[in-house]
């Protein structure tokens, strides 16, 4: 995608990173919803498609997205809250 767009693909596209973050804040808030209806809601799963590290540019690509994800998780879904996330990185 940051290719599409003219940028370099070793770097994560701004738009992207600000996305992520969104949908991560966005996906706390349904949790917390969730929570006020009285489900117990444990498992988030961020999905798949992540580049995987294959090789060197696309490991760059691949590190540089998780470390992007993880800060945000550490945000939004803390170790010790009660929620499991699990992520399906792959071509």
């Amino acid at each position: 995608m940051c290719k599409q767009v003219g940028r370099r693909q070793e770097s994560l596209c701004h738009d992207i990173v600000h996305d992520l973050l969104i949908t991560l804040r966005t996906l706390l808030q349904a949790f917390d919803m969730g929570a006020e209806y009285g489900f117990n809601m444990e498992l988030l799963d961020i999905g798949g498609g992540f580049t995987a590290p294959y090789d060197e540019p696309t490991g760059r690509l691949f590190y540089t997205t998780a470390a992007v994800i993880n800060t945000a998780l550490d945000t939004h879904f803390p170790t010790g809250c009660g929620v499991r996330i699990i992520a399906e990185p792959g071509r």
